[in-house]
């Protein structure tokens, strides 16, 4: 997890890695009770991509190459 300061309230808890594993140990460390609401939803959430799932890039512009100027 990385490091962060204090905010104005006290200790901030550091933010996971990004990756489910670890969000799913953040979550439990703040709110055991809701992992099982997390799981579903990540579930939920790779199910929709998958089936939605065109072949192509999700930001296509981002790789569009710009033309030189003339």
């Amino acid at each position: 997890m990385s490091a962060q300061s204090d905010g104005p309230y006290g200790p901030l808890t550091p933010m996971p890695e990004l990756t489910p594993d670890a969000l799913r140990a953040a979550v439990a460390r703040i709110a055991r009770s809701r992992v099982p609401a997390l799981t579903q939803h990540l579930f939920e959430a790779t199910t929709n991509a998958q089936q939605t799932r065109t072949g192509t890039t999700p930001h296509p512009a981002w790789h569009r190459r710009r033309r030189p100027a003339t």
